[in-house]
């Protein structure tokens, strides 16, 4: 099954427990692999929602995918993956990042 990045954006994020995390905003795809990095999730439910700031979850943590949600696993252990991204408006980007972009 494929699914376009335009389904994806807006997507509401649960946890397996049924806890809302936000909704996908962005994505980060890796370009030597063209795989997906990183989900971009904003919440104004937690923290990094109140800084303005989204949250990353990578493909690892990702139970499924489906039309109306996608569901990540609850429990992040000592590795945090779940985090705020480094990649926010209020931090510009590296320019070594900005001449990939060209």
């Amino acid at each position: 099954m494929h699914i376009l990045a335009s389904q994806l954006i807006g997507l509401p994020v649960v946890t397996k427990s049924g806890q809302p995390l936000g909704r996908i905003v962005d994505l980060e795809i890796a370009v030597d692999s063209h795989a997906i990095g990183a989900y971009h999730v904003r919440s104004r439910w937690n923290i990094a929602g109140l800084l303005g700031r989204n949250l990353l979850i990578v493909p690892r943590q990702v139970i499924s995918i489906t039309a109306q949600r996608m569901t990540v696993e609850d429990n992040l252990g000592h590795d945090r993956v779940i985090s705020p991204s480094p990649l926010t408006p209020e931090k510009p980007a590296s320019p070594a990042m900005n001449s990939d972009r060209q």
